[in-house]
């Protein structure tokens, strides 16, 4: 990891010390992934085998309740495990290692009262920024599918928020709306345009909110951070082998999985892309990732549910937009970022995706009636 202090690589040694892991440490390294945590991989000598593991710091900064999350992805892995095995598909999800006896359960707490955690490393699987192919794209839809049917008998109700109203859209507007009269940085006049077009969208950003309270959309355990970078893949195949970084998992709609992941790897453009005349949903890649999805959770979905997919991509990256376009007002405080308006970046190309949306609509519209008569045909088929 680019910039790792010494101070934060000691703890993660100290850190890895709470865990029963056998063997000899023979190397840690941090690992630039994500936004919010940070990362460390270790490889451990077992006779003339090697292991290697994932170390944490959770940021408690942006989880104020560490140990909801913890007990949150406790629960929905133990009821992944079983089924995922029962498929014989060799997909498998995550094993939060437990400390040694009488260091935390779960997670260590260091000197600073940041909870530390190990998970086994998923070996020969690799990940990808943006989606590789229509292929890559089916197997992603099916892997975000089969994790909210298998978790469609889990109460989602169980689940504590670990950010508190994280998948509601309207309060993100509310917020941005805030950081905007707020400016404390006098940053308001270089994004006009974005503040011009958020507020043009109110009703699209409140849409789901609306349809929830008239008990439209059921509630459902939701991984709501479903981006094609959390799905790891075996090498050089599009067979998955794991949904990782489970930590915002909560109750919320199918909507804000469907539209993340369309978001992440239906639309071939890093989130920060500064020419927009790039940005497109990738009809191939819609239809391959819509398709995967119905597949696997076509019979539970409703017809709001069914009639919201197309606009879903929209809705979620107008509420990440507001998130990158706030947190750019408020001085760059929630995301890290690699330069001085990387956030001011982020949320252009985020309301390029939901102009995007908007006017593919048809189409996309289209592919998934397709998906859905491609469902129906291949149960007939089963049935017969």
């Amino acid at each position: 990891m680019a910039g790792t202090s010494f101070a934060l690589m000691a703890l993660a040694r100290e850190a890895i010390s709470h865990f029963p892991l056998a063997g000899e440490c023979t190397e840690l390294t941090g690992v630039k992934t994500g936004h919010i945590n940070d990362t460390f991989r270790s490889t451990w000598k077992v006779g003339h085998h090697q292991k290697r593991f994932i170390h944490q710091r959770i940021n408690k900064g942006v989880f104020p309740d560490v140990g909801a999350v913890l007990e949150n992805v406790r629960k929905v892995t133990q009821h992944l495990r079983p089924k995922l095995a029962r498929t014989g598909s060799g997909e498998q999800t995550l094993e939060m290692l437990e400390t040694k006896p009488g260091e935390g359960g779960l997670a260590w707490r260091d000197s600073e009262g940041n909870f530390w955690r190990t998970f086994p490393f998923v070996e020969e699987s690799e990940g990808f920024e943006i989606c590789p192919s229509p292929d890559h794209a089916q197997a992603v839809g099916r892997a975000f599918g089969r994790f909210a049917h298998l978790l469609s008998d889990f109460d989602a109700r169980q689940l504590k928020d670990p950010i508190a109203r994280f998948q509601d859209v309207a309060m993100r507007l509310e917020h941005c709306e805030a950081a905007i009269a707020k400016d404390p940085c006098n940053r308001v006049g270089e994004a006009a345009d974005l503040i011009s077009f958020v507020r043009e969208h109110r009703d699209v950003a409140t849409v789901f909110s609306r349809k929830l309270a008239e008990g439209a959309l059921p509630l459902c355990v939701t991984h709501a951070d479903p981006k094609v970078n959390n799905v790891l893949f075996a090498v050089g195949t599009t067979k998955v082998r794991c949904v990782v970084d489970l930590d915002t998992c909560m109750a919320g709609t199918v909507l804000y999985d469907f539209g993340d992941m369309v978001r992440s790897a239906g639309v071939p453009v890093a989130e920060d892309e500064k020419d927009l005349s790039k940005v497109r949903v990738d009809e191939a890649l819609f239809g391959s990732l819509v398709h995967g999805y119905v597949a696997e959770l076509g019979g539970i979905l409703n017809e709001e549910e069914m009639s919201l997919l197309p606009l879903a991509p929209g809705v979620i990256a107008l509420s990440l937009g507001m998130r990158f376009l706030a947190d750019h007002l408020l001085g760059d405080t929630y995301f890290r970022v690699s330069y001085p308006g990387h956030n001011l970046v982020r949320a252009r190309t985020q309301c390029a995706i939901l102009a995007a949306v908007q006017s593919q609509q048809a189409t996309l519209r289209k592919l998934v009636d397709v998906a859905v008569e491609e469902r129906a045909s291949a149960q007939s088929a089963i049935a017969c």
